[in-house]
């Protein structure tokens, strides 16, 4: 059993930075506290859950009080296959974000790690590459100065053989960037966030469309709500939309979907019952709140984006469904929401999902915790709402805490886990569906 989740609180505070290690997290549109603790009473290291952190402290909770269940019998009915593990110090340590693939390696980011030419003990993140037989190369490692971005924590998007990213902190004025950089880690800076009116931030990864790049800030904008931007490959941002205002959402951690000609998102606050939105902009900045979640069984803070599925739009949230443990939603482009599937009390079925991959008209995902030994899951669900439990992680080898929507890559589905691992810095895996 799950002891209270969410609860509401007075008072209001300006949302501080998402910090990926802080404990006690005290500051996010409202106030809130976390306590983890596993059924056998002990609470989880500072180390262990620090994927959990990274993306939970996105949300509005106030003080909450998480229970991981240990020994839930579920069915394995794939295997988990441990591609890589991060020893945590100069190749990587605790990758939030996903992978993508180009020319036939995997790429992605590490929260942690590297070393070199950062003041924090466990460095300031990296940009790696896995070659197909499972070698793992830093390409970048980022620094503390004010030429660099610190901590990544989503994954990368490649336009014209040059991927780019974003970073939450680092830069010029320290309220994270943009950055490119060569397969080969030739890296620099295209923007640097002011934390003002241009936004501030960044969780997300990017959306190219044509050679610019769209993303989404967690606060800054006229509001302080977050922004969506655009930017040029030369540098030159716009900032489309400012969240925060009447009705509107605010602080989006997840990146923007491309249909039809239009973006599509989600924020994890703001909106009519103060639970996030589902929005559409227009790639010239008309924003419409498509739905506001929370005021029945829909849904509540969804943290990952959105993924179509034959015009239509599917997504998560990590509150709310039926039994308030969190639920799988579809959307039209109308506007017209559904629930698709709510998450058990008993956290069997997974906790906190995150993003969707579509594969075969079938939606995959991750859970951060749940499944059979609390350490995070591998789900399938159909658009009808049939879901089933693929893979619990023992947080083991195979890692714990997974957070990054999962890619495709030749019939088999890549990811990263945040924690666990041969070595306890986390790991990139493998699932057959």
């Amino acid at each position: 059993m799950y002891e209270p989740l969410l609860t509401s609180g007075a008072g209001q505070c300006h949302p501080a930075r998402p910090r990926y290690d802080q404990k006690p997290l005290t500051m996010c549109p409202q106030r809130w506290n976390v306590s983890v603790r596993r059924l056998n009473g002990s609470e989880m290291s500072s180390t262990a859950p620090r994927g959990y952190l990274t993306m939970m402290q996105l949300l509005c909770i106030c003080t909450a009080s998480v229970l991981i269940a240990n020994g839930i019998a579920t069915a394995r009915a794939q295997t988990v296959t441990g591609v890589y593990s991060f020893r945590g110090g100069s190749d990587g340590a605790e990758p939030v974000g996903g992978l993508i693939t180009v020319s036939g390696n995997l790429y992605g980011t590490t929260y942690y790690g590297g070393g070199k030419g950062c003041t924090e003990q466990a460095g300031c993140g990296t940009v790696f590459q896995l070659t197909a037989a499972g070698i793992e190369t830093v390409i970048h490692s980022f620094t503390d100065k004010a030429s660099d971005g610190r901590a990544p924590q989503a994954g990368l998007t490649s336009v014209g053989g040059m991927l780019y990213g974003t970073t939450p902190l680092g830069g010029k004025y320290g309220n994270g960037t943009v950055f490119e950089t060569t397969t080969a880690g030739d890296e620099k800076l295209v923007h640097s966030f002011r934390g003002t009116t241009d936004g501030g931030d960044p969780q997300a990864s990017l959306l190219n469309i044509d050679g610019t790049l769209y993303g989404t800030t967690w606060v800054g904008g006229t509001s302080r709500g977050g922004t969506v931007f655009k930017l040029t490959l030369n540098g030159k941002t716009k900032v489309l939309h400012s969240f925060g205002g009447s009705g509107d959402g605010a602080y989006a951690a997840a990146g923007l979907i491309d249909m039809g000609g239009v973006l599509y998102g989600t924020t994890s606050g703001g909106g009519a019952a103060g639970k996030g939105t589902i929005f559409q902009i227009t790639r010239s900045g008309v924003e419409k709140v498509l739905h506001s979640l929370g005021a029945g069984d829909d849904g509540g803070n969804p943290l990952a984006g959105l993924t179509a599925v034959r015009g239509t739009l599917f997504g998560t949230a990590i509150a709310g469904g039926s039994h308030k443990e969190g639920a799988v939603f579809s959307i039209t482009s109308e506007g017209a929401e559904a629930l698709v599937y709510s998450f058990k009390d008993n956290g069997a079925d997974g906790l906190y999902p995150m993003g969707l991959a579509e594969v075969g008209g079938a939606l995959y995902g991750t859970a951060m915790f749940g499944g059979a030994y609390g350490y995070g899951a591998i789900f399938k669900v159909t658009p009808e709402g049939h879901e089933t439990v693929l893979w619990s992680f023992t947080g083991g080898a195979d890692g714990a805490d997974p957070a990054a929507t999962l890619v495709d890559v030749g019939g088999a589905l890549y990811g990263t886990a945040s924690a666990g691992g041969v070595y306890g810095h986390g790991t990139i895996f493998k699932v057959i569906p």
